[in-house]
């Protein structure tokens, strides 16, 4: 069976499952499975974690189906993914969860008709922002998720990934690695709380709904973390220049703090590098090379390049 057929199997069995813990009869056969939008991994990082289906159930009703591609194993840990999902779901801040089956990667969802995934476009409205920020940290107020993560742990062991899966580097990959180490140090010198989070500030991983209201999707990269770690994943995507960050780091904490407001950044500048690296790995292993993962990565690795470059990088490695 070829893996299309496979992944196409897997979201059935999924759909076919949420369908019978739902109602007394076992889902007959008229469940029907549609694509739900095109995967891409340039210029954004699009639903490239799995296969996205829409599922038309017996009663006509329908379902957003999510199964997990092999290779997202790579750099997903799966259970905590469609744990954070489940959780979130149970606040009301990202969609009702019917079924969560992490040993098969399959996750079945409220179908948000009338909802369209953000844009970066969207990041460019004060109101969006504020109820994304506040979202993430209701999440963030919660039960901690069992994995802890770290962007600069994370940046070794895909560093590490790539070396010996024979990935593609760029020249100058040891340099940004002791470059932004180095703000590791920083940090952990200053000491880290850890909150549980969504991790990963993507433009496609919110819903933007009726009066500009949000939902937070693709649980991918949660863990227990810094929650400035959370806010600088999420500032990197959403603010163009300096004053548009210092808007978010401001709507976020209430005021400016200067020292956290540089480790805000910095670990902004960690987590281009560790998806560069990402890219590279899935550029090496996945069986997808249609997708520009390698693209992907390099766009990372350009920003992360041009901010250990700013002067204002090192001067933030002291403040923290």
């Amino acid at each position: 069976m070829s893996e299309p057929d496979q992944d196409r199997g897997r979201a059935q069995a999924a759909a076919r499952a949420a369908w019978t813990a739902q109602h007394s009869d076992a889902a007959p056969d008229g469940i029907v499975l549609e694509p739900a939008f095109a995967v891409l991994a340039s210029p954004g990082w699009h639903g490239v974690d799995g296969v996205h289906f829409k599922a038309t159930m017996p009663d006509g009703s329908r379902r957003h189906v999510k199964a997990m591609h092999d290779d997202a194993r790579h750099y997903v840990d799966v259970p905590v993914a469609f744990r954070a999902a489940t959780a979130a779901a149970a606040m009301g801040i990202g969609p009702a969860v019917e079924c969560s089956d992490p040993a098969s990667g399959t996750l079945v969802m409220a179908d948000m008709a009338g909802w369209r995934v953000g844009t970066l476009d969207k990041l460019r409205d004060p109101q969006i922002v504020r109820n994304l920020l506040r979202h993430r940290q209701a999440f963030q107020k919660g039960e901690r998720l069992g994995r802890q993560v770290s962007v600069f742990d994370e940046i070794r062991r895909f560093l590490d990934a790539c070396r010996s899966a024979d990935a593609a580097l760029p020249a100058d990959i040891d340099w940004l690695a002791d470059n932004v180490l180095d703000a590791e140090k920083a940090i952990l010198a200053a000491g880290v709380d850890l909150v549980p989070a969504h991790g990963d500030g993507n433009a496609s991983n919110f819903l933007v709904g009726p009066d500009k209201q949000v939902l937070l999707v693709d649980w991918d990269r949660a863990g227990d973390m810094d929650p400035f770690a959370d806010l600088g994943s999420f500032i990197v995507e959403a603010a163009l220049q300096e004053p548009e960050a210092r808007t978010i780091f401001e709507m976020a904490h209430g005021g400016m703090d200067e020292n956290l407001f540089a480790r805000t950044m910095l670990y902004g500048v960690a987590d281009h590098l560790r998806w560069g690296l990402i890219g590279n790995l899935l550029a090496s292993v996945s069986t997808r090379p249609s997708l520009e993962f390698l693209k992907y990565g390099s766009w990372r690795y350009f920003h992360c390049r041009q901010a250990v470059r700013d002067p204002r990088f090192a001067e933030r490695v002291r403040r923290v």
